[in-house]
């Protein structure tokens, strides 16, 4: 249970989950529950807190994990140990969306900003930006981080696919800034999905901030510079934002040491003000 307004002050946990696939799948929907509730930074325990998680489950709840706001891993007293480097391919893919994270930590800051001040969830189910397209009403499988990130997770055992519904527009892999797929209508589509990736794709017409390499610590990796991933729509254009501060001063007396940019393109030309 937890207080209104509690969302200003707490992080939330989704409580005592099993390491089961049903648990996995859990969990999305638990996060868009409480990004609607207004506490944005919200996450179920990474592998499950009862019970014997396995390799594979491991590998795809760490996949998984990574995109929750609240990202960690917690195991109950005298269950088998499940920490990341416990098995060696989890351990890679830790390193690969963890580091993913970090080096997404601007677009995640400018998100939770953008939550502080107007209440704009940090996760999105997609028919909260695609309200005029029915197909997005019954699917919980998939989020959005803010408006331009498309989450699309494997939630079943021994499966290397994930059917996930891309709504109309451009979307872009990215990891490899590649144009995935174009739809003027929105369209399913059967995702390759290797048990080391899950699929993930930028919206044609986001600006995402990045750090340039992420470090062992959110200090480190602020030091390494930003840059900026422009992925155009159908009109050639882009918009996005980006919040700034020093990452020390309190709240309180925060506001003359703080940045908020815009940044549009246009004609080839990327402004920002």
């Amino acid at each position: 249970s937890t207080f209104p307004s509690s969302g200003r002050y707490v992080a939330h946990w989704l409580g005592d989950n099993a390491s089961t696939w049903d648990d996995l799948q859990y969990s999305i929907p638990g996060m868009l529950s409480f990004q609607l509730f207004c506490i944005p930074l919200t996450g179920a325990d990474i592998c499950g807190f009862n019970g014997k998680c396995d390799e594979k489950l491991a590998m795809r709840w760490v996949e998984l994990g990574s995109f929750y706001p609240f990202c960690r891993n917690h195991n109950m007293f005298g269950m088998p140990s499940q920490e990341v480097y416990t098995w060696e391919a989890v351990e890679k893919v830790s390193k690969k969306y963890i580091g993913l994270r970090y080096a997404l930590l601007p677009y995640w800051y400018t998100a939770f900003y953008r939550a502080s001040l107007r209440g704009t969830p940090v996760l999105r189910p997609l028919w909260a930006s695609y309200p005029e397209d029915k197909e997005t009403y019954n699917i919980e499988h998939q989020f959005l981080i803010h408006d331009g990130i498309l989450i699309s997770p494997v939630i079943e055992a021994d499966k290397e696919e994930v059917l996930a519904y891309f709504p109309r527009g451009i979307w872009y892999d990215i990891l490899t800034l590649e144009k995935y797929i174009s739809t003027e209508e929105g369209v399913w589509k059967t995702v390759s999905a290797p048990f080391d990736t899950i699929p993930v794709h930028i919206r044609g017409g986001a600006t995402i901030p990045m750090n340039l390499k992420y470090g062992a610590t959110t200090v480190e990796t602020r030091l390494n510079g930003l840059m900026l991933v422009v992925v155009l729509d159908d009109k050639f254009e882009s918009f996005g934002e980006l919040y700034l501060d020093d990452g020390e001063t309190p709240t309180e007396d925060i506001s003359r040491t703080y940045s908020f940019i815009t940044f549009k393109t246009r004609n080839n030309k990327l402004i920002g003000n």
